[in-house]
């Protein structure tokens, strides 16, 4: 296994070393701005508000599928902050698959055993016990992580019609902070 922690993050004005978070959960994302499941961004951002202190996403901007990340580091996160919100750290634009992996990505998808991102909206999360899972961006929707970020065992069914990708309506986002109370709960006792 790699040491995850070890990594630093870039983003456009600065870097993160990963071992400012060895006490949270990471969720590392690779995102993109013109794609189908990019309303996910609302999602994310509401699950990172509701695990603030348990959490920390990682957006990570690829161009590698169907090119529908064009922008530069500026315009993708002006994008983010100003359509969905984002407050966590978005990375430098770069590649999650081929001979030019970021160092990060080679590490994540090896020690998962995953060959190849599959697609826009990947995650990997890293709990703090070095505990790594590999959720593929077409059968994985975040309020699914949702579980294995809060460790619980509570079930709420996506609503019916509800779309691959699509966000989440402000109904369910509250039955989401709802929920995610009642396993912080269930996890201190």
């Amino acid at each position: 296994m790699s040491d995850i922690y070890s990594y630093s993050v870039e983003l456009p004005k600065r870097s993160i070393p990963l071992s400012d978070y060895k006490n949270k959960s990471i969720l590392f994302v690779n995102v993109a701005s013109k794609c189908g499941l990019t309303p996910q961004y609302k999602d994310l951002q509401a699950l990172q508000d509701a695990h603030a202190d348990s959490l920390q996403i990682i957006g990570f901007p690829s161009n590698q599928f169907k090119a529908q990340e064009p922008g530069t580091d500026d315009e993708i996160l002006n994008f983010c902050q100003v359509n969905y919100g984002v407050t966590f750290p978005i990375a430098k634009k770069g590649d999650v698959n081929g001979p030019e992996t970021q160092p990060l990505w080679k590490a994540l998808k090896k020690d998962a055993g995953v060959e190849e991102i599959d697609w826009n909206f990947s995650k990997f999360l890293l709990k703090p016990d070095g505990t790594l899972t590999w959720f593929p961006a077409r059968t994985t929707k975040v309020v699914s992580t949702v579980w294995n970020v809060a460790g619980c065992k509570c079930k709420v069914a996506d609503p019916p019609g509800r779309r691959r990708g699509q966000a989440l309506s402000g109904r369910r986002r509250a039955q989401l902070r709802r929920l995610v109370g009642r396993c912080k709960s269930e996890a201190s006792v």
